[in-house]
This record gives structure tokens, C-alpha cells and sequence, in this order.
């Protein structure tokens, strides 16, 4: 697709960044498609921009949970983020279940301090993330596929990170 050639770039993800709109505009066609395989590549995109800079994960962050003048408690934040796990229950597509994933990874990693990053964290434990990881595991934990693998990794590192920071 354009979006992912141009987040390749040298300079891509840089640009997408400085674009004041880009990362809003990503998750409001998000939130509006059915199509799981746009929604995977949205995701990645966002993921992308998260993982690359402070500036970019401030720019998802704010593209999700949307400007706000006080701190959102963990039940505030957790509604904004319901729908990943959501696609991940009810949602038979690994590909996409995998980029929710990576997504929520991603996101928590970018935190800037280990009390933040527990924080992150812990929107997404309210929301019966590991529940959901042991669900997915047990369905597809023996499934030889590219997908169901790539899938199991970023259950792996949710697990792994989440294990590190305890």
C-alpha cells in the first residue's frame, strides 16, 4: 500500500509523525473500516509510529484516546482501548489478532518511565488481555502457520515484558 511504502521511507515514519493529522486520520478510518485487513496494516502503521519516537507515540496516543487537559484514570483509558481486544475475542483472523498485539506492545513500550509502562499495562490487564493471550494460545499454540507463529510471538512479548517489569 502507499502508506506502508511511505513509512519505509528514510524519512517516512518522520513525516507521517510531523503531519499533525496522520495518526488521527489513521485511527478514525480505524475505527470506521470492517475490512480486518485494513485494520491490521492500520494498526502496524500506528504501531510504527509509536515504536519510532516519543513524538509519535504521543501523536497515537493522543489519536486513540483523544486530547484531554486532566490524567484519564485506568477505567477512562481502558474504553478507549476496548476494541483491541474485542477484535481479538471475537475476531478469527490471526493476522489481525497479531497486529492488536503488536499494537498493544508497542504502545506500552513506548511509555516513557517503568511506572508508566506498568500503568499502560494495566489498562490492558483490565481488559482481559491475558485471558485473551491463553484463549488465542490454546486455539492456535500448535498451529504450524506463518500467522498463527507470528501471533504467538507477540503473545510471547506481552508476557515476556509484562514478566521483566514485575
Amino acid at each position: 500500500s502507499v502508506l506502508r511504502c511511505f513509512a519505509r521511507a528514510p524519512d517516512g515514519l518522520d513525516h507521517m509523525i510531523a503531519c499533525e493529522t496522520c495518526a488521527s486520520t489513521l485511527a478514525e478510518v480505524l475505527g470506521k473500516t470492517a475490512l480486518n485487513t485494513v485494520r491490521a496494516t492500520l494498526l502496524d502503521l500506528l504501531a510504527a509510529m509509536a515504536g519510532h519516537s516519543h513524538s509519535g507515540a504521543k501523536a497515537v496516543k493522543v489519536a486513540i484516546e483523544g486530547r484531554s487537559t486532566r490524567k484519564l484514570s485506568v477505567l477512562q483509558c481502558a474504553v478507549k482501548y476496548e476494541f483491541l481486544t474485542r477484535w481479538m475475542k471475537v475476531e478469527p483472523d490471526l493476522r489481525l489478532c497479531a497486529a492488536c498485539l503488536r499494537f498493544v506492545n508497542t504502545i506500552i513500550a513506548a511509555s516513557s518511565t517503568l511506572n508508566r509502562r506498568v500503568a499502560r499495562r494495566r489498562v490492558f490487564v483490565e481488559l482481559h488481555i491475558r485471558d485473551i493471550c491463553a484463549m488465542l494460545r490454546s486455539i492456535h499454540g500448535r498451529a504450524p502457520s506463518p500467522a498463527a507463529q507470528d501471533l504467538l510471538a507477540a503473545i510471547d512479548t506481552f508476557a515476556d515484558r509484562a514478566d521483566a517489569d514485575d
